[in-house]
């Protein structure tokens, strides 16, 4: 009985450590959650104010949407801001979203099966609206609806003392994480998180840590689309039309007047 005796310790010992350690993370997360809520509701209330601002003024600006390499919706406006809270009961987790939408549906033309299928997997996991049309044994034109759905989700990280935001289809199929410390949540990193938001000059990266110099950012982007193997567009067939024909790559990897945002 001795041996069975040393087990029943062994395992009582291990059970108090565990929930020793339990509760001193339990405790951890508790401390650090009441350090993050309020800088939660802090920007909340703020997009909250900003979102209201942006559906009134409806900028008439315009921008581009990169659905894939050889696939680009220009002209298009943002549109039906709107704040998603991802659990009711609890601020853990929100969203600020808008779409950017276009007037006129885009034609795709494609001659290549492995194609097809990508981006119609492509359109469906990101709920963009679309009908295609066969024209033929190999090929099958896409009627794209140009409404593509921007969202910047802020989430608390209670283990690393954090808040989280996720950046979705700013302007191509990519998602971007950036991580604040508490005490970085403020009025500035609000504002430039705005400007961002509506293609101003801002200073949104730098604030977020992000350092590389645009130009930079701008010459890897065309170094890793010039990869071999990438295809080239052909000639379109009408103006509203884009014909691809081998396989392609999706592109990865209260201070503040909020009416000033508009100005030139």
């Amino acid at each position: 009985m001795a041996l069975l005796d040393d087990l029943k310790k062994q395992a009582q010992q291990k059970s108090a450590r565990d929930s020793v350690d339990l509760s001193k993370t339990l405790q951890r997360d508790e401390v650090n959650w009441h350090y993050i809520a309020p800088k939660l509701f802090i920007l909340l209330d703020y997009f909250k104010d900003l979102v209201d601002t942006l559906n009134m003024v409806e900028s008439e600006d315009y921008f581009r949407f990169n659905l894939m390499k050889n696939i680009t919706f220009e002209n298009l406006h943002k549109r039906n801001f709107r704040i998603k809270k991802e659990l009711n009961d609890s601020l853990r987790s929100f969203s600020v979203r808008y779409d950017l939408q276009g007037e006129i549906n885009k034609r795709i033309a494609v001659s290549n099966s492995a194609v097809t299928e990508k981006l119609r997997n492509l359109l469906k996991q990101h709920n963009i609206k679309f009908s295609e049309v066969i024209e033929g044994k190999d090929r099958t034109v896409f009627v794209i609806t140009p409404i593509f759905t921007t969202k910047f989700t802020y989430s608390a990280d209670v283990k690393a003392c954090c808040i989280v935001l996720d950046i979705e289809n700013y302007d191509g199929i990519w998602t971007q994480t950036l991580r604040y410390k508490p005490d970085a949540i403020d009025d500035s990193l609000m504002d430039e998180t705005a400007k961002y938001m509506l293609g101003k000059p801002n200073r949104f990266m730098e604030l977020s840590g992000y350092t590389m110099p645009d130009e930079m950012r701008s010459e890897l982007r065309k170094r890793l689309d010039s990869k071999p193997g990438n295809p080239k567009i052909t000639t379109p067939a009408t103006e509203a039309e884009t014909k691809l024909t081998k396989p392609d790559q999706v592109n990865q990897d209260k201070s503040f007047n909020f009416l000033n945002l508009f100005k030139k």
